[in-house]
């Protein structure tokens, strides 16, 4: 059954979708295809802030997007090299992290976004049994660091979101994006990425629920519990009923952002895929 228009406007895609195509591209092409929010991925800033040009890249597009109609309700930090900066022993280097994602709050900002996505900091990723003491190590570092940034992201007018990671570490559990979050529930929240709970064992829907008033941000795709494969949703084997009762159960307010990527050579499988996501959305 097709939803009604006011339901849709809470589906929005993240523009790794339509990566092939400058962010500038992309964002007008969402806007003229229907869409009413989007989440800026961070795979159209990677290569300037590699290079240090991505300030004068958020500032022309913060210029270019001005009179959108369409809400960017999302943006997602850097990864990768940042979590493990977050969750370093080096105070110098966490104290790196910090100003690095105080910069992309700053960006964050500037473009309208009320919501930043980071990763939860962690310094051994991929370690498939940490310990307690790794444990216990990531859960100081996560709240000394997260209380920091928390605190200018309020400064900003942008709240953080801590997105349950996909590796088998501190993040990945609910319990431990509370243990974050509970030190600033007013700055801090928590992003619940579908694929990343799947493949963790964790029902999407219960996760949902007991998140409560702690859910403000989404990543939606599936998988088939084995890795992030970044499926459309009803591809893998996500309970999606399970799911979408859930977020209606737990009066979830913000966005839900489809979270799949496209291409990043190929604009006329990126444009496919856009019609794919629309019409999924037609149906959900």
């Amino acid at each position: 059954m097709a939803n009604s228009d006011n339901t849709l406007s809470r589906w929005g895609v993240d523009t790794w979708v339509l990566e092939a195509f400058p962010i500038e591209s992309a964002v007008h092409i969402l806007e003229e295809e229907g869409f009413h929010c989007f989440e800026y991925a961070y795979e159209h800033f990677k290569q300037d802030d590699l290079r240090g040009t991505v300030s004068s890249k958020i500032k022309n597009l913060s210029d270019e997007v001005s009179t959108l109609s369409i809400e960017a309700s999302q943006m997602h930090a850097p990864y990768g090299e940042l979590d493990s900066q977050l969750a370093s022993p080096d105070e110098a280097t966490r104290s790196s992290g910090i100003r690095k994602a105080r910069e992309w709050l700053q960006y964050a900002s500037m473009l309208g976004v009320k919501v930043l996505v980071f990763h939860p900091a962690c310094h051994k990723s991929g370690t498939a049994s940490p310990s307690g003491d790794d444990w216990q190590q990531s859960k100081a570092w996560n709240r000394e660091v997260f209380a920091e940034i928390g605190r200018f992201g309020r400064e900003v007018g942008v709240r953080v979101a801590l997105e349950n990671r996909d590796d088998p570490v501190f993040g990945s559990r609910l319990e431990d994006l509370l243990e974050i979050v509970q030190i600033d529930p007013d700055s801090l929240g928590v992003c619940l990425d579908t694929g990343h709970a799947n493949i963790n064992g964790f029902a999407c829907g219960r996760f949902a629920i007991e998140l409560g008033e702690h859910l403000i941000a989404t990543h939606i795709h599936d998988n088939d519990g084995r890795s992030d494969q970044h499926l459309l949703p009803f591809v893998g084997n996500i309970d999606w009923d399970e799911f979408l009762d859930a977020i209606e159960r737990c009066h979830y307010g913000g966005r839900m952002i489809v979270e799949v990527p496209g291409s990043d050579t190929d604009q006329h499988l990126c444009l496919e895929k856009i019609k794919l996501v629309k019409r999924l959305m037609d149906i959900i």
